[in-house]
């Protein structure tokens, strides 16, 4: 019978040893877990961070190409008016251009006609001058 209680002491002593065991295991598993939970929680919080970051910047990429698209467009828009603005000077320009030329040839003919027109009143003059000297010597020739 001693050999019986020594043999369950012995079983309760190692029973105890198990249990003593098993509890340090339990709760080195248990601070483990919570180890790993957070450092599955600080990596969660990293990876939204991350994921808010990479959402902020792609927002201000899609805002900065929204923006220099709105300038592009602006500044498509300001050559396209420039450019008619040079074609309508370039057009005013050829007309008046045209209209120069046109006048340059009704006063070359103008300045022609006057021209001759002055040469025929001078020749006219020479003429009457002629005239005025002979009825001047024919009165003369009277008077004697």
């Amino acid at each position: 019978l001693d050999r019986v209680n020594a043999e369950r002491d012995a079983a309760e002593e190692a029973a105890k040893e198990l249990e003593a065991t098993l509890r340090e295991v339990r709760e080195e598993a248990a601070a483990n877990l919570d180890a790993l939970r957070a450092m599955h929680a600080r990596e969660c919080q990293l990876r939204d961070e991350n994921l808010v970051a990479a959402n902020n910047l792609t927002r201000k990429v899609v805002q900065d190409l929204a923006d220099s698209k709105t300038a592009r467009d602006a500044l498509e828009s300001e050559v396209r008016r420039v450019n008619e603005r040079v074609k309508a000077v370039e057009d005013e320009f050829r007309w008046a251009l045209k209209e120069s030329e046109e006048d340059k040839t009704r006063l070359t003919a103008e300045v022609e006609e006057m021209t001759r027109v002055a040469r025929a009143a001078l020749d006219g003059k020479r003429d009457a001058e002629t005239l005025a000297e002979e009825l001047a010597e024919v009165c003369e020739q009277q008077r004697v």
